[in-house]
């Protein structure tokens, strides 16, 4: 499970488990209090570094740059966006976890790089365990779209196209978020003979079913929301409807229960001081807990998500086990 480095202020954990009960449509004042009242005393002296390990235009780097310039400006830092993509996003994380633990080099993790990969890889190029949860940035979910012209109008229309013959799926690499979504809905569905077609990011692999290279793909919300009058839209890959596009049903709805919110947010390398991860941690939970931000993550169709470090490492180690099931059930396994 992720390292968890617990603040050692008394006062810190008083206030932050205070502010677990507050609610998401009333979080901007109450959570700049408590950023203030527990006054981190770790103040950074150079700028840090966010690295994605995905290519630009993905969800974990539109979270990334939605959030870092509100962060840098609390933290007195520039802070940096590094792509460093490869492997799955194993590249940039390996990246991390060998970084010095100082608080100046943070990885954009997610449920591709650290609840979904290790269960895939039978020998992975970095430990998942091996990191310090920091912070929370926002939860998405995915939007199952077909290339332009699919002969389906609905989940139910394609469930029975797809019985009829092999359509193929893109996603961003063989046990990706993405990968494990459809692997969700075939489940669902009582569907097994479907290609799976991986790309470089997702990104590209939306490019990929806008050219009907692939039939199918779990679009990342942002990407679902801006190209939606392109593709077919057939339902979303959570349990309820998403406000940038309520007027699409959840797959759920529509009789195929797909679960499929995946998380985005900070992590460090393991044995991070106390002091950078309870600054560090204020200053995000501060900025995404502000109206402004708050406001353009919804308009992408992500979901603020805020929790306290501690809190955030339990839920990290949670996802951990739940997509561990879900790849096991799914048979999703890499040999290298």
């Amino acid at each position: 499970m992720p390292h968890i480095s617990y603040p050692t202020s008394q006062t810190r954990r008083t206030l932050m488990r205070r502010a677990a009960g507050f609610t998401l449509t009333a979080v901007a004042t109450p959570y700049a209090q408590l950023a203030s009242a527990a006054e981190p005393s770790w103040l950074s002296e150079r700028s840090i570094k966010f690295v994605v390990p995905f290519p630009a235009g993905g969800g974990a780097d539109i979270a990334a740059r939605m959030v870092a310039q509100a962060v840098g400006l609390k933290l007195g830092q520039p802070i940096v966006v590094d792509n460093k993509a490869g492997a799955g996003g194993a590249v940039g994380s390996q990246s991390v976890q060998t970084a010095r633990a100082d608080g100046y080099t943070l990885l954009v993790g997610s449920a591709d790089t650290h609840s979904i990969y290790p269960h895939v890889y039978t020998r992975p190029i970095f430990q998942a365990q091996e990191f310090t949860a920091v912070a929370p940035i926002t939860r998405i979910a995915y939007v199952l779209m077909g290339r332009p012209g699919l002969p389906a109008k609905n989940a139910r229309e394609l469930v029975t196209l797809a019985g009829k013959g092999k359509l193929s799926y893109g996603s961003w690499g063989a046990g990706s978020a993405a990968h494990a979504a459809m692997c969700m809905f075939m489940g669902a569905a009582d569907l097994t003979d479907m290609l799976h077609v991986p790309y470089a990011g997702s990104a590209p692999a939306v490019q990929g079913l806008m050219g009907s290279q692939v039939d199918l793909m779990m679009v990342p919300m942002p990407l679902a929301v801006a190209n939606r009058s392109r593709l077919t839209v057939f339902g979303v890959s959570a349990l309820a409807r998403i406000e940038a596009i309520k007027d699409v049903p959840t797959l759920a709805e529509q009789g195929y229960v797909v679960d499929a919110n995946f998380w985005i947010g900070l992590l460090g390398p393991a044995k991070m001081p106390a002091a950078p991860v309870a600054a560090i941690s204020a200053r995000v939970m501060e900025a995404v807990g502000s109206s402004e931000v708050q406001e353009k993550l919804l308009g992408l169709g992500m979901v603020p998500h805020l929790l306290t470090q501690p809190e955030f490492a339990s839920y990290v180690s949670s996802e951990y086990s739940r997509w561990g099931q879900v790849i096991r059930t799914a048979g999703i396994k890499i040999d290298q």
